[in-house]
């Protein structure tokens, strides 16, 4: 090797070193979306259950109601919102309007402050008027081991559920405190979603309702049977509590219990996400229980649907070396930011820069790629340093605006592979219809929700990369297909409706032929005649029905014949 050579690689070298990106503060939302096969939701009335099945501590509704769990009892309330010496104040007001904050404790109110935090970033970039009813649900700590990574990952799991069946399973991963190199981060963290758990410890309830959900929507039990599953029932919750533990996790203590997998393969994120749907239509479906499911069995359950996708939309706020502005950070960790957006390592000869996108962010205080496959936010020094009035030790200022539009972009690409499936599944155009509706509200959403212009356009794009466009000429095939198919259906009943019209009028013609044909034939003839009356009339009534049957048959016969032949 010359000289040149060995200055070249040293050069080379320096410039990587150089140019690695180093982590302080970030948070990845793993972030799973599916929807339940039903047309809509009482939002109500799910977050009441799910609250008094202990599955979430607190829920809040997207006009403010609130529910959590005190002493043994549900309670609700409204959220207010309000403006004090130019700061917001918040406040939970009962039925009575009665101040109940002090009723809710622990992590119960510390998820219950930052559902507010996101529904009021939420409200800065998007109008309210044009969003969708939803239910946002703190669920609390997941804790899961991975024996290759050798890390205990903990995850603070929340779930946005839609009027419509929408929902959106969220896993916030949030930076340890330790500097993180970006290969590891994307080893280990961004690519998280690709990796198998060995152990998955979750809050007590998914632990006991994911059975019960399990096995009452997919086998059906004779009486037997449902008096066996009961006991078992009740066991099963009983051994629930007695493997309990507590994880202490920040500032707050939860009690969970291991996850089993039946079928012994290790859980990934995918797959808690799924059992996380079927819980939540087990609960939305109004379960029997007890006496009327020994009685009755189990009523049809809500299922999920048939397509879920996952993406890590990931936030930087914090880093080695960060600059003051956007444009300065790309310059300088363009190559390690290239690698993030492909997420893979990729070599410095190949140009990962090329894995960035354009910078969707207009302002110099963060910068905003996308892909296919998730979004990327990079803060710079002067952006952070602008909010630091506002932030709190979640970075709720910097992160939860963006994340609110990444939801409204799940939404939007959901919605349009439930009607995908509807368009397949159902027999019913009002319910074809109804759902296309909702898909033509959402594209004028787009142009009306967003406070400005660039988010206007950050949706467009992201819309158009999640495949979306390709996504609605699918649909739009599919759809001409189904109609033709329910026209030719709906056809064929008017047929039959016509056909039995036609027979009911000439049935009520025999009455006429019978005082009109009938009669002067008998008489023409000499056929005995009846001294009672109405006994004759009969004969002639059965007579011209029996003549108007056959006729009735007949033409029917030949209608079919040439439909026959025709096909």
């Amino acid at each position: 090797m010359n000289l040149d050579s060995i200055r070249a690689l040293g050069s080379k070298l320096r410039r990587s070193n150089g140019e690695s990106l180093i982590l302080d503060e970030w948070s990845i939302f793993h972030t799973y979306t599916s929807f339940l096969d039903v047309d809509d939701l009482d939002l109500y009335e799910v977050a009441a259950a799910l609250v008094d099945n202990d599955f979430a501590p607190c829920i809040l509704h997207r006009d403010g109601t609130t529910w959590f769990k005190s002493n043994g009892r549900v309670l609700s309330g409204e959220t207010i919102y309000g403006i004090e010496s130019g700061r917001t104040k918040i406040n939970l007001v009962g039925k009575d309007f009665d101040n109940i904050l002090n009723q809710l404790n622990d992590y119960a109110q510390e998820s219950w402050y930052q559902s507010i935090q996101f529904r009021m970033n939420e409200l800065i970039v998007f109008e309210d008027g044009f969003l969708t009813d939803y239910i946002r649900i703190s669920v609390g700590l997941i804790k899961a081991f991975s024996e290759e990574k050798q890390v205990n990952y903990h995850l603070y799991l929340t779930i946005k559920l839609y009027r419509n069946g929408v929902i959106i399973v969220e896993y916030r991963e949030i930076s340890p405190q330790k500097k993180v190199h970006y290969t590891d981060f994307i080893n280990s963290d961004l690519n998280l979603g690709m990796v198998g758990f060995e152990s998955v410890e979750v809050p007590l309830a998914i632990v006991d309702l994911c059975a019960k959900a399990y096995h009452e929507s997919t086998f059906k039990y004779s009486f037997l049977q449902r008096l066996k599953m009961i006991y078992i029932g009740k066991r099963h919750s009983i051994a629930v509590q007695d493997i309990k533990k507590s994880v202490k996790s920040g500032d707050f203590t939860f009690e969970l219990a291991e996850l089993i997998n039946l079928d012994n393969n290790r859980e990934k994120l995918s797959s808690i996400a799924q059992t996380i749907f079927s819980i939540i239509g087990y609960i939305a479906s109004k379960p029997r229980q007890s006496l009327s499911y020994l009685c009755f069995g189990q009523k049809k359950l809500i299922k999920a649907g048939n397509f879920w996708s996952g993406r890590p939309y990931t936030f930087i706020t914090d880093f080695q070396g960060q600059r003051k502005s956007s444009k300065e950070n790309i310059d300088v960790f363009g190559e390690s930011l290239g690698c993030i957006m492909g997420r893979s390592l990729i070599q410095i000869e190949s140009n990962p820069k090329q894995y960035l996108s354009k910078d969707y962010r207009y302002f110099d205080d963060y910068s905003i790629f996308l892909s296919d496959s998730f979004s990327l936010c990079v803060w710079s020094k002067q952006g952070v340093d602008s909010h630091k009035e506002w932030n709190d030790s979640n970075n709720g200022s910097l992160i939860y605006g963006q994340q609110a539009i990444n939801e409204f972009l799940e939404y939007g690409y959901m919605i349009n592979r439930m009607l995908l499936q509807k368009v397949d599944d159902s027999k019913d155009l009002k319910a074809i219809n109804q759902l296309r509706n909702q898909i033509l509200d959402f594209k004028n959403y787009i142009k009306d929700a967003p406070r400005h212009g660039e988010i206007r356009e950050l949706i467009d794009v992201s819309l158009e990369k999640y495949g979306v466009l390709e996504l609605e000429a699918r649909v739009n095939q599919r759809l001409d297909l189904r109609l033709d198919e329910l026209s030719r259906l709906y056809n064929a009943n008017n047929n039959s409706t016509n056909r039995l019209i036609a027979i009911t009028f000439g049935l009520i013609a025999s009455f006429s032929l019978s005082n009109r044909l009938i009669e002067p034939i008998w008489l023409y003839f000499n056929f005995p005649i009846s001294d009672n009356q109405n006994m004759q009339n009969l004969v002639y009534t059965t007579f011209a029905l029996s003549i108007s049957v056959f006729l009735i048959a007949l033409i029917l016969m030949v209608n079919k014949y040439v439909v026959t032949k025709k096909g």
